[in-house]
């Protein structure tokens, strides 16, 4: 799955200067209804020098929907998922972890969280002429629901293929594959997406015809499924977001 989205900021201009070598070991963590309600990230620092490191963390409200956004979690009594520490100072070449709570008993529905892990650049001093750039990690925290459902519909006008999650859980498309109608030894690899419960998600296809995906759910179960469009999506299917 790689380490997460890296996020690079320029905080002025001249040359180039970086501020730490942070990486984690992992950039996708599941809660299942049945397993611990913790987990442990490890964060380390592979550069000489001493490095400071924050974590936070984000509960995401609306994931995969146009009005998407993130609540930062700030107070712990009130968060369902807390990182611990959320500060830390590793040596050179240092690593340690940080536990992930989930606090959320009942796991009525799915809840979607983001983590982000970045080098705490109050505590970082350099000429003000420098290139400083900051790396970070994203990684992505999925607490399934207790009874989790998993349904994935499809609709197709002409090369425009609309896929609706039904279910309360999110899925996660892989491995697509389009041959020609007209010449069944023609095919074409499509994009992958992960598709958030309650939301849509469209791409162009290149001819008309049924699509196969591979829906990656619980467990990194998966599930070969066509879709041959002809699904009729519900009216509050909301706007899709498009492939890029």
């Amino acid at each position: 799955m790689g380490y997460g989205r890296l996020f690079t900021s320029l905080l002025a201009i001249m040359t180039f200067h970086a501020l730490a070598d942070i990486s984690v070991d992992r950039a996708i963590i599941e809660f299942e209804p049945d397993g611990e309600y913790y987990t442990d990230i490890n964060v380390l620092n592979g550069s000489s020098d001493k490095a400071y490191v924050g974590i936070s963390v984000y509960e995401v409200i609306n994931p995969g929907r146009v009005d998407e956004s993130r609540r930062p979690l700030i107070d712990p009594d009130n968060a369902l998922l807390i990182a611990t520490p959320s500060r830390m100072a590793l040596e050179g070449n240092q690593s340690n972890p940080v536990r992930l709570l989930n606090l959320d008993e009942e796991q009525k529905k799915e809840r979607i969280y983001r983590v982000i892990v970045e080098p705490a650049t109050g505590r970082l001093k350099g000429d003000q002429d420098m290139v400083k750039v900051l790396v970070s990690y994203e990684l992505l925290v999925i607490v399934r629901p207790v009874k989790p459902v998993f349904s994935i519909l499809g609709k197709r006008e002409g090369k425009t293929l609309t896929l609706f999650n039904d279910g309360n859980s999110n899925v996660y498309l892989e491995s697509g594959r389009q041959c020609n109608p007209a010449k069944t030894s023609e095919c074409q690899k499509l994009e992958g997406e992960r598709i958030y419960a309650g939301a849509s998600w469209q791409l162009q296809l290149p001819w008309e015809g049924e699509v196969e995906f591979v829906m990656n759910t619980q467990d990194e179960s998966t599930i070969k499924k066509i879709f041959n469009g002809k699904d009729t999506l519900p009216k509050y299917a909301p706007t899709p977001q498009k492939s890029q």
